[in-house]
């Protein structure tokens, strides 16, 4: 499936667009077989995760499946790709809260991609964030084939914050492009 744009219909006090509400709009609709409403959803960058429930009106059957929806703004317009659960979606970071009112699938695609999300939930709350780590931590990932080791560094030079020191060079590492799956290889002891 492809991108949907048009111009957007809803703003928050700034002037820019809720992404969310746009969203929330495109999967509520109602024709004469069928409906759908969402229950419960959230933004998580600019990815929207929804709890989508379906009303075969013939039958008074429902069911509730789990949405993803790819955005993108420019100025007024809005650019939507919406993606259901079934599709086996790359992006995992839908929240748990809605993933517990999905309805029971067999359907494989569904599953792995309800299950990398609660992977995901999971290792995020095991692992310390970058923000809580203290000055001295070390942390590792792996880049194009190679180990990279970043040391956080105390605010300094050009630096208001924190930064992240790419070990044994004087370069430092944005904090944006580190991945998720870094792994803590140490943390000073307090003292």
């Amino acid at each position: 499936m492809g991108w949907t744009y048009g111009t957007a219909h809803h703003f928050r006090k700034d002037g820019s667009i809720d992404r969310k509400a746009e969203c929330d709009d495109l999967h509520t609709w109602d024709d004469e077989g069928r409906s759908a409403r969402v229950l419960r959803s959230t933004m998580v960058g600019s990815v929207y995760y929804a709890a989508m429930e379906l009303l075969e009106k013939k039958t008074g059957e429902k069911r509730v499946i789990g949405v993803v929806c790819l955005t993108h703004t420019d100025r007024r317009e809005i650019g939507m790709k919406g993606i259901s659960e079934t599709m086996g979606p790359c992006e995992s970071d839908c929240p748990i809260g809605i993933l517990d009112l999905l309805s029971p699938t067999d359907d494989s695609y569904a599953l792995a991609w309800r299950q990398r999300c609660r992977d995901r939930a999971e290792e995020r709350k095991s692992k310390p964030s970058l923000a809580k780590l203290p000055i001295g931590s070390v942390i590792e990932f792996e880049r194009g084939g190679e180990t990279v080791r970043l040391i956080k560094e105390a605010p300094a030079y050009q630096f208001k914050t924190a930064w992240w020191l790419i070990e044994s060079s004087n370069k430092y590492f944005q904090k944006k492009s580190i991945p998720q799956s870094y792994r803590v290889v140490y943390i000073p002891k307090a003292t």
